[in-house]
């Protein structure tokens, strides 16, 4: 019978026989160092997303009273093609905003029916096909996306979960100073914000972390653009005082 060789646990360098290894991202921990937030990076983040309501969800259930105003006015001025639309709405829109699973389609058919009146003008007719398409189209990326999922409590592959914490979990700062470097182009006072959250994203960068840390190239055009703005509002900051001491 082969021995069983004791491996070295990633995180605590301490040894731990083959049986006992608990893999995680192709690396070997330790039973204790496995369950660590830190290490199972992925599920602390499915965990802190199970069963939260993401913003569309919120934007969903603020919308309702809205809803309701238009069903009242609906019926006031008699426009009965369109209640059917609005009493769906308001039906999936708080069965939606309750966690409810099937709700999640059924918004797609009070979207359908709200559209279906203007189908019956002839010069509106179009307009509504295309807006009806493009609107499926946005409500499928929303109820397919990984947050509106552990909302629901639907289960995600790891790959899912990888993306939804590279987007919105993995060196947010550089994210931001990418984002606030882009805006500096346009608005370049904005760009003393992004240079030091851009730095500070850059110093936070380490691959071997764990959780790894990355954005890299985010940050370092973070810098690139937000320097951009800088010597921008410098330059025209210069050319206002020279203009006005002469």
């Amino acid at each position: 019978m082969t021995p069983l060789v004791p491996l070295t646990c990633t995180r605590c360098g301490s040894f731990v026989q083959t049986a006992d290894v608990r893999l995680m991202f192709d690396k070997p921990f330790c039973a204790t160092c496995a369950a660590r937030p830190d290490v199972n990076y992925l599920e602390a983040f499915r965990l802190k997303y199970w069963g939260k309501r993401d913003s569309w969800a919120w934007l969903i259930g603020i919308g309702t009273p809205f809803t309701v105003l238009a069903i009242v006015g609906g019926i006031a001025s008699e426009a009965w093609l369109s209640l059917p639309g609005q009493l769906a709405s308001l039906v999936f829109g708080v069965a939606f905003f309750l966690g409810q699973r099937w709700a999640r389609w059924g918004m797609l058919a009070a979207f359908t029916l709200n559209f279906l009146p203007l189908l019956q003008t002839p010069e509106l007719a179009i307009v509504a096909v295309i807006s009806l398409l493009f609107g499926a189209a946005i409500w499928v990326s929303i109820i397919t996306s990984t947050l509106n999922k552990l909302f629901f409590k639907l289960e995600v592959s790891q790959k899912e979960l990888q993306k939804a914490w590279d987007l919105f979990a993995n060196n947010t700062l550089a994210r931001a100073g990418f984002l606030l470097g882009m805006t500096s182009l346009l608005m370049w006072p904005v760009g003393f914000l992004a240079l030091p959250v851009s730095i500070v994203g850059l110093t936070r960068v380490d691959p071997n972390a764990m959780p790894p840390i990355g954005r890299k190239g985010q940050a370092i055009a973070g810098i690139v653009f937000s320097s951009v703005g800088v010597i921008a509002s410098l330059a025209m900051g210069f050319s206002m005082v020279a203009t006005t001491t002469r």
